[in-house]
C-alpha cells in the first residue's frame, strides 16, 4: 500500500470530526491492515515519487483509491501512461471498476466524486473484488454487483474555495449547524443556481435559440413540460454543454428527463416523431433483426452488434467489417438489432427497457460476454442500458490488428468525432490509427474528441425543428474545408445532406476510387435503407464457416 501522507486514514482520520465518526473507531478498523501483514509505505505519492508504469511492472494488479481531491492531483502528476478521465475524476467501468489500463482498477470518491463514507467504501470494495477476480483469472463481471445508481441531475462539484464563497459552510466542530432563515435560503439558492458565464450558449445553437442561460431554460421546464414541448425535444442531447461548463452542468440530461416526463403525461413523443417510432419498431421487429452465432459454431463469446444505420447504408461494408472481426476474433457472432437509442432519446423509457432486455437475452442465448458495436451511438446507448455487459466498438477492437490496404496515401482529411464518444479516447485513437494506416494525413478540427460537436441529427431533433438541425449541421461542416471522415453512418448522412464532402471510414479504408466522388455521394433514401437492411440480413444468413470458404 502506498500512502501520500505520513499516516494512513485520509479523510476518515484527518477531515471528519470525531462527533461524526469517532477517531478510535476508524483507527480500530484500519489496524486490520497491519494485522493482515500488508506492507504500508507512507510518504510516497504515485506520479511524484513513483511512476504508475513502474507500479504496473512490479505488481499484477493496482487499485487507485486517492479520493476526490487526490484524483485531480494524480491526473495532473501522471505523464504518458495514465488512466482515462471523466472530467475531473478517474473513469472506471461502473460494474468492474476497470480503468481501461489492463490490471488497473479505481474506486471511491476518485470515481464517484464527493460521497458518503459508506458509498466510498462500497465502491472501493467493488474495485478490490474485481481485482481479485482478475488475479485469479476469473471474469471480472462474474458475480459482480449491479452498477450503483447515477447521481442526481444538476449536481455541482466545485472546488473548496468556490464552495466557501457560495455556500454557508457547516460548522464541523459542533453536532449541528443553525438552519437558514427563509430569506437566507432563497438568497443562497439564487447564488447556487447562478449561471451566467455563457460558455455553453456560445457553443450551442440550441441554447442560443431558446434561452440566455441554462438557468432560464430550467425555469421554462419547471413551468410545465407540456407548455414547452418543442423546446424540450429540440436538444441534441450531445453533452457538449457539460464539457465546456466550469461545473459540468449537463442541460441535455435535464431535457432528457423532461422528455420522459412528457411521455408519462401522455404528451410525448410528438406527432412529428411518428417516422422515428416506426423506424425504431422495425429495428426491433422480426423482419429486420437477426441473432446468430458464427457459422459453424453453437455459441459465441462476442457478438458483432450491427445496429440499424450501417446495414441500412452499406450491406457490403457491414459484411466486410464482420469478416475482419471473424478473422481477428474467431467465434464472433452477429446481432442485428436496434440499440434502442430512438426510444431512449424521445423519452420512451418502457420501450427502451424492453429493448435492452431483448438484447441481454440474445447475448445470454449464445453465451456472449461482449458486444462489439459498429456505431458509436449504439456503443454509448448499450453502455447506458446494459451496464453489466462489456461493450466496445469495431474501431477499438480492430485498431492494431487490422491493416487495410494503403489506398489513401497523402490524402488530407478531417475527422468528425461522434458526440456520443466524448469520453472514449480509445475509440478516438483507434479511428485515427486506421485512417493514418491508410496513408492519410489527419488535420483535427477545433471541436474534436471530448469536445466534438453534434452532426445536427442527434436527439432526434430534425422532425421537430428542421431549421435548427440544419444550422447545427452547417456549423459542424464549416469547421474544416477538408473532406470529413465519420465513423457513424448517421453522422455521414447528416453532413452529406448539407453538401459537405463526407465519407464513412469503411468506404475510406476499403474502396478504391476517387475520394471526392465517394464523399459527394448523396445520403441513402428511406426505402433503400429498409431494403439494405434486408439484404444485409440475407447475406449474413448465407455465410459459411471460415474453414469452408
Amino acid at each position: 500500500m502506498f500512502e501520500k501522507d505520513a499516516t494512513i486514514g485520509g479523510c476518515l482520520t484527518q477531515k471528519i470530526p470525531s462527533w461524526r465518526l469517532p477517531r478510535e473507531v476508524a483507527l480500530r478498523d484500519l489496524s486490520v491492515i497491519a494485522a493482515l501483514g500488508i506492507e504500508v509505505r507512507t510518504g510516497v505519492e504515485v506520479g511524484r515519487d513513483i511512476a504508475l508504469s513502474a507500479l504496473r511492472e512490479e505488481f499484477a494488479a493496482i487499485l487507485l483509491l486517492p479520493g476526490f481531491a487526490g484524483a485531480q492531483r494524480l491526473l495532473s502528476l501522471l505523464d504518458g501512461e495514465r488512466p482515462p478521465r471523466h472530467r475531473r475524476l478517474l473513469a472506471a467501468d461502473p460494474v468492474t471498476c476497470e480503468t481501461g489500463l489492463p490490471g488497473v482498477f479505481a474506486g471511491g470518491d476518485a470515481v464517484s466524486g464527493p460521497a458518503t463514507v459508506i458509498s466510498s467504501l462500497a465502491l472501493g470494495r467493488r474495485a478490490a473484488a474485481s481485482a481479485h477476480r482478475f488475479l485469479t483469472g476469473a471474469d471480472p463481471r462474474a458475480g459482480a454487483l449491479p452498477a450503483l445508481p447515477s447521481p442526481l441531475l444538476w449536481r455541482l462539484d466545485i472546488d473548496e474555495a468556490e464552495r466557501k464563497r457560495r455556500e454557508r459552510t457547516p460548522v464541523m466542530l459542533q453536532p449541528f449547524t443553525p438552519p437558514l432563515a427563509e430569506g437566507e435560503a432563497v438568497e443562497e439558492a439564487k447564488r447556487c443556481l447562478d449561471c451566467s458565464c455563457g460558455l455553453c450558449v456560445k457553443d450551442c445553437e440550441f441554447l442560443a435559440s431558446y434561452c440566455r442561460s441554462p438557468k432560464e431554460l430550467a425555469r421554462q421546464v419547471k413551468t410545465g413540460v407540456k407548455d414547452v414541448l418543442k423546446m424540450v425535444y429540440s436538444c441534441n442531447i450531445c453533452s457538449l454543454c457539460a464539457e465546456v461548463c466550469p461545473v459540468d452542468l449537463d442541460t441535455g440530461a435535464m431535457l432528457l428527463a423532461a422528455r420522459r416526463e412528457a411521455v408519462r403525461q401522455g404528451v410525448g413523443p410528438l406527432p412529428a416523431h411518428k417516422p422515428i417510432v416506426s423506424y425504431y419498431r422495425a429495428g426491433v421487429g422480426a423482419t429486420f433483426t437477426l441473432a446468430m452465432s458464427e457459422p459453424g459454431r453453437q455459441r459465441s463469446k462476442r457478438l458483432f452488434f450491427t445496429g440499424c444505420s450501417l446495414p441500412a447504408v452499406s450491406p457490403r461494408n457491414t459484411l466486410a467489417v464482420y469478416d475482419e472481426l471473424r478473422r481477428n476474433y474467431p467465434g464472433t457472432g452477429v446481432l442485428m438489432y436496434c440499440c434502442g437509442a430512438p426510444a431512449e432519446l424521445i423519452g420512451m423509457e418502457a420501450d427502451f427497457a424492453r429493448t435492452c432486455q431483448a438484447i441481454q437475452e440474445n447475448a445470454e442465448r449464445f453465451g456472449a460476454e461482449e458486444l462489439i458495436a459498429a456505431c458509436p451511438d449504439c456503443a454509448h446507448t448499450l453502455k447506458t442500458g446494459l451496464p453489466g455487459m462489456k461493450v466496445t466498438t469495431v474501431w477499438e477492437a480492430l485498431a492494431g490488428r487490422w491493416s487495410p490496404p494503403a489506398l489513401r496515401a497523402g490524402a488530407r482529411v478531417a475527422i468528425h468525432d461522434s458526440c456520443k464518444a466524448h469520453h472514449e479516447p480509445a475509440m478516438h485513437d483507434g479511428v485515427r490509427a486506421l485512417v493514418a494506416g491508410a496513408g492519410a494525413v489527419i488535420e483535427d478540427v477545433e471541436y474534436a474528441r471530448e469536445k466534438a460537436r453534434c452532426c445536427g441529427s442527434g436527439g432526434m431533433i430534425y422532425p421537430v425543428d428542421p431549421k435548427l438541425s440544419q444550422r447545427i449541421t452547417q456549423r459542424r461542416a464549416d469547421e474544416s474545408p477538408l473532406p470529413m471522415i465519420t465513423y457513424c453512418a448517421g453522422c455521414r448522412s447528416a453532413l452529406a445532406s448539407r453538401g459537405k464532402e463526407t465519407i464513412h471510414i469503411l468506404d475510406f479504408l476499403l474502396h478504391e476510387g476517387d475520394i471526392q466522388a465517394v464523399a459527394r455521394r448523396k445520403p441513402t433514401g428511406s426505402l433503400a435503407r429498409y431494403a439494405n437492411r434486408l439484404r444485409t440480413k440475407w447475406a449474413f444468413r448465407r455465410l459459411q464457416p471460415t474453414a469452408a470458404r
